[in-house]
């Protein structure tokens, strides 16, 4: 609930709503921007840093904060660079990513935490929910859904195991770099 104008509590209030309303603007921003950056692609392996944006954001504000930079910033990224259509159920999956990066890594993080998010997110989610989606996608009267499921897991399983790897590589490197930042407290309580 928001305090009214005329107190300094109110004013407070405000002020903290539009400052990480403009972080998470400014970290979807970032989303967009790294995830048009490939480190490395190939047939079935595609390397981008767009992960980065949304633990920062799950780390500072939670799952709602984590989703919302993973959801609308998948949004974004597609109407700035489509390819194929847009399906809101991938989106969605990309919000929840989000959002179990923000309930395991919010404001408390181990190596423990890390692994967990990192294989919740990259060797379940994304392996398998997402490939759900694109056999929908891509499945035709005749062809058999679960046949052509499991063979596209089989393809998306090294892109999950790089991700993976990369992810539990850079993410306590990342927090460790946030740590040092002079004004993380504020940023947090925001």
């Amino acid at each position: 609930m928001v305090k009214s104008e005329g107190s300094p509590k109110g004013r407070m209030n405000v002020k903290a709503a539009t400052q990480t309303t403009a972080m998470i603007a400014l970290l979807m921003a970032a989303q967009v921007i790294l995830g048009m950056f490939e480190v490395f692609h190939s047939d079935t392996i595609k390397l981008t840093l767009s992960f980065i944006a949304v633990v920062t954001a799950a780390r500072f504000y939670g799952w709602i904060g984590g989703a919302a930079v993973a959801g609308f910033g998948d949004i974004v990224s597609w109407l700035i660079h489509p390819v194929g259509a847009w399906l809101p159920q991938i989106t969605a999956t990309y919000a929840l990513i989000g959002a179990v990066y923000g309930i395991v890594l919010y404001k408390k993080t181990n190596m423990f935490r890390i692994v967990t998010a990192v294989v919740t997110t990259q060797c379940i989610i994304s392996l398998f929910v997402t490939t759900v989606w694109l056999t929908f996608l891509s499945s035709t009267e005749n062809t058999m859904f679960r046949e052509l499921y499991w063979t596209k897991v089989g393809m998306r399983v090294p892109q999950a195991l790089v991700m993976s790897v990369v992810q539990i590589a850079v993410i306590p490197l990342l927090f460790r770099a946030l740590d040092r930042i002079p004004y993380k407290k504020r940023i947090m309580e925001s």
